[in-house]
């Protein structure tokens, strides 16, 4: 069911959250900038599991993290696919998390990552988060099943690029950007289409996205019983495409348009647990530490491809 009330052919409607939910959820990344005392919007995620009441799982895209500078990655398990980060060399990012209880964000530092090296074969990212005590955390559950139908509506969410505001004098550390989330309402296109950037198929959709909100959902709503709806992470926006920034809803004849990596791309990372290890996704899945919807994220398998790459099916 639509919140908007729009219908396929309208075009896509910007969301007010009192409409949409504020999607505590979804969250956003920041890199300090020292010489201006103030840190910027890289981009934006999701919260995808809990582990132990404090460690979260977060899910974005890789793109965002280009040309931040980050530490040296970890060599165990670094290839040439994907890179693992340790705290150590993330100190300048920080992941503002949004706990409703405190009515406000917090700005945690980043226990790890893992980011695909080879954006054009993969843009995903995990990023993981050790809270300074346990809250109540919102996740979005991965999503594998079907896409959804012509008359169903899709959400996007993000965040804006803001100027940055200090809370205090001087002394109390850093500017942030104000935090002003973006949600959008339309339609699923097709899967399948790559671009010059991205070389491996994608989840297209109709709903335009700002810069600011690459790695954030692409947001789905099943129904879990009658007249109770569930919302999922279906995928996770990749690449924007340059158009008009106005809100197109007045304009049915300009759709958006916007691409993005399906989550069965998540199952090529490991997970980072609370005491070091490593597991792959697929277990964390199985274990909880990452939350799912249906069954098919259950019955994921691998095979071997060209020049190392693995990829991921959905077994039937």
């Amino acid at each position: 069911m639509s919140l908007s009330g729009i219908e396929r052919g309208q075009g896509w409607r910007a969301l007010p959250n009192t409409l949409a939910g504020d999607l505590p959820a979804v969250v956003r990344y920041l890199a300090l900038d020292e010489t201006r005392n103030a840190y910027r919007l890289l981009g934006s995620g999701t919260v995808i599991g809990v582990s132990e009441g404090r460690w979260l799982v977060t899910a974005t895209a890789a793109a965002p993290f280009e040309g931040v500078g980050l530490g040296a990655p970890a060599p165990a398990g670094s290839s040439g696919l994907e890179r693992r980060y340790r705290f150590e060399a993330l100190q300048n990012l920080r992941c503002a998390l949004t706990v409703p209880e405190r009515n406000g964000e917090l700005l945690c530092p980043l226990a790890g990552a893992v980011i695909s090296a080879a954006i054009s074969q993969r843009d995903t990212a995990l990023v993981f988060v050790g809270l300074p005590e346990a809250l109540p955390v919102t996740v979005l559950p991965i999503d594998l099943g079907p896409p959804p139908a012509a008359a169903e509506t899709i959400l996007v969410a993000g965040f804006a690029a803001e100027p940055a505001v200090r809370a205090g004098g001087p002394d109390e550390g850093p500017a942030v950007p104000a935090r002003h989330l973006l949600v959008r309402e339309g339609f699923f296109a097709d899967f399948g289409t790559t671009t010059g950037r991205l070389h491996y198929p994608l989840f297209r959709h109709l709903i335009p996205l700002e810069p600011t909100m690459m790695g954030g959902p692409v947001i789905l709503e099943r129904e879990v019983q009658p007249g109770q709806g569930l919302r999922t992470l279906a995928a996770i926006n990749s690449q924007d495409v340059p158009q008009v920034s106005e809100d197109a809803a007045g304009r049915p004849e300009r759709e958006g348009e916007g691409f993005a990596t399906h989550a069965l791309a998540l199952y090529g990372h490991e997970v980072l647990l609370p005491s070091g290890t490593w597991i792959p996704f697929l277990d964390a899945v199985r274990r909880g530490v990452v939350s799912s919807f249906g069954p098919e994220a259950l019955r994921v398998a691998q095979r071997g491809g060209e020049q190392g790459l693995r990829s991921y099916y959905i077994e039937s």
